[in-house]
């Protein structure tokens, strides 16, 4: 996967079994799949996010905000 809004989003764990989210340079929240087709469909509709914490099993659209540098970091 390749990102330019977030340089790092998660790492390797140290056993190499999966991946560990870094909340520290970013801030994640989640759109889950019915609410992110309902803003697809109506564009003036606004979605719920969920917090890591808040997260279930499913599937979900990742909104990253960064407030250290990258290319979004520069518009006005």
């Amino acid at each position: 996967m390749g990102v330019t809004e977030a340089p790092l989003i998660a790492m390797q764990t140290w056993d190499y079994q999966g991946m560990t989210f870094i909340p520290h340079l970013n801030f994640f929240e989640f759109i889950p799949e019915k609410e992110s087709i309902k803003s697809r469909n109506n564009p003036s509709y606004q979605p719920s996010t969920l917090l890591m914490d808040e997260l279930k099993p499913g599937n979900y659209e990742l909104v990253i905000t960064n407030f250290h540098g990258g290319p979004l970091s520069d518009i006005d």
